[in-house]
Order: structure tokens, then sequence, then C-alpha cells
């Protein structure tokens, strides 16, 4: 399955995307902060056997033209939805991961007519107290260079996935991002996505790796979203870098089957 590059025009500037497939539904995928459309290429061409698939780069990560000043979250949103009418889809299913699931939940509550189906992997529900918002808030400190390179191996720690490969990925997308990398967690952190979800009123598939620290919030999505349900793999976080096949297998029964 070739994997196409390309950008669209947004009102930051462009906004880079890969792509899989020309036959069957469209989805478009949102990836985590700090990552990149990088992290579905193990699934991309799964899911391109039997959808067209967009992964695109969130403005400011991977090679997407970053903002001018700190967005808010609609900022995001607007800016996502400007894609979708670039790339010519009126309607299409969302998939988000984490910072990409508050985006993608945020979009569907606001235009329902235009999300077809959901699926939110890691719902991003922050409460004052929990270890979500210590992650987040952490994730907001600067990494500038030293002259020893020592911010390197401080940012190689934050990561912790076992597959030294996949960490590597996560370490060079959080480079890519530059000082502001940031920003698309903070717009997620600061908005209350809970209050979004009841307003959500497309069918939605909440799926999680058991091992994602976010799988407790899935379960709260699960009760809040009206059509909603819940599986869970087992698995690490990144659950579609261990077990691509598994994930497609439900990414595609979810979105070709006729109901839900």
């Amino acid at each position: 399955m070739t994997i196409e590059k390309g950008y669209v025009r947004v009102r930051w500037g462009q906004l880079h995307y890969r792509r899989a497939g020309n036959d069957g539904p469209a989805l478009v995928l949102l990836h985590q902060t700090a990552n990149s459309g990088r992290m579905w290429l193990p699934i991309l061409p799964l899911l391109g056997e039997r959808l067209r698939a967009w992964a695109l780069d969130t403005p400011g990560f991977g090679m997407s033209d970053p903002p001018p000043a700190q967005p808010i979250f609609n900022d995001y949103c607007d800016v996502f939805f400007e894609a979708l009418d670039a790339l010519g889809l009126a309607q299409c299913s969302l998939l988000g991961f984490h910072t990409g699931a508050g985006f993608a939940a945020g979009m569907a509550a606001r235009a329902p007519e235009r999300i077809s189906r959901l699926i939110l992997m890691g719902t991003p529900i922050f409460d004052p107290d929990d270890d979500n918002t210590r992650r987040t808030r952490a994730a907001r400190r600067g990494w500038a260079p030293d002259p020893h390179g020592e911010y390197l191996l401080r940012m190689w720690r934050i990561y912790s996935n076992p597959d030294l490969w996949v960490r590597h990925r996560e370490l060079t997308d959080r480079l890519l991002a530059g000082p502001h990398a940031w920003w698309a967690s903070a717009a997620v952190s600061d908005t209350e996505v809970r209050e979004l979800l009841p307003a959500i009123r497309c069918p939605t598939l909440l799926l999680s790796g058991s091992k994602d620290f976010m799988i407790a919030k899935q379960e709260v999505a699960a009760a809040l979203i009206p059509d909603a349900r819940l599986i869970v793999l087992p698995g690490e976080t990144l659950i579609a870098d261990h077990k691509p096949a598994d994930v497609a297998e439900q990414i595609l029964a979810f979105l070709l089957s006729p109901a839900c």
C-alpha cells in the first residue's frame, strides 16, 4: 500500500497529511501531542485496503506550519474543519488519540452533520488533581537546548515506551515541534471535554489498550456519549504500534458495519 503525502492550505499556512486508499468511506485520523501523523503509519496501510484514510499533522507538529500564537481549543477545531473542506470531505469519520481525541470529540459535538462515526482512543477528561492533569502540566515545561545536549536525555526519560524505536519516534516528533510543543495539549486540557461528550450524536467507538493511562476516562466517556461502546484490547498505550492488525480490525469492523 502506497502512502501518499500532501498539503492543504489553512489559515495558519500549510497542513500536512498522509493518505492511504482510494475507495470506501472517508476516515481522518488525529494524533496525540507531541507526536505527528507518523504515529498512524503502522495501521494506515491496513485501513487503506478498505477505506480512504488521511492522517493529519496538527498545526505546529510534524510537517504542518505552526500557529502564529498559542491557539485555543476551538481554533484547532476550526482549522481541522478547514482541512476537511480543502480535502473535499463534506462528511467523514474521525479517529483521535488523546489530544486528537479531544479535538475529534469537539468537532463531532459541534458539527454532527459532518461527522458520521467517531473513534476515541484515550478521551482526555481532566480532573484537577489526577495523573492526566499532572502529566499535561509537566508537558508545558520548555526544553531549551544546552551546550552539552543534556536536554535530550531529559526529554528521552519522559518517554517510557518499551519499544525503543517508538520511543525514538516520539522524541524526534517532540524535537521537531520545538518550544511550543505543549500548545495543543494545553488547548485540550484547558477545555471541559467532559461537557462536550453528551452532545455527540454519531455512533462512537471508545478503543484503548489496557495499559493506556487514560483507560479510566474511557469508561467515563462511555457513560456520557449517548451512542457509545467501549472496547479494550490488551496492550500498551500506543496500541496501534504493538497490535496494528487487531486495532485495524476493530476500526474497520466499526466503520464498515451497516448499523452500530
